[in-house]
């Protein structure tokens, strides 16, 4: 009965979603809409115990949007931008790395009480852990 459930709220959104597009609205936009009004949080079409028995579904699905969203790469607009997203993201890593690391050795005796009474070496690897 789920996947038969499954099946009609999907006709119901591309249906809702063909309507809908005129207006402006993507496609993927409108198929998440219909899904969480209809799902249990919504009018309660797909109940939470048939949510979860078609939760494999969303893990297929999650990997086929990533794979189509994954194939829009223009590999000539990638190289033209590289350095500056390289630059970017070694720059995030960078400093959350170390100002978590930071954070940690400096006020972590406050939020972990085990770190009190620790040697340096002790709250460098708990630091390390945490980053």
């Amino acid at each position: 009965p789920a996947l038969l459930l499954l099946l009609l709220v999907g006709m119901s959104a591309h249906t809702f979603g063909s309507l809908l597009s005129g207006l402006g609205f993507p496609a993927i936009t409108t198929f998440l809409f219909f899904g969480v009004v209809a799902g249990p949080c919504g009018c309660d079409v797909l109940s939470s115990d048939e949510s979860r028995r078609l939760l494999w579904l969303n893990d297929v699905a999650l990997g086929f949007i990533g794979l189509s969203a994954g194939g829009k790469l223009h590999l000539n607009e990638v190289r033209e931008n590289l350095s500056a997203a390289l630059s970017v993201l070694g720059g995030l890593v960078t400093v959350t790395y170390f100002g978590s690391i930071t954070t940690t050795l400096l006020f972590g005796h406050i939020f972990l009480p085990f770190l009190v009474d620790v040697t340096l070496n002790d709250k460098m690897s708990a630091a390390l852990l945490i980053a």
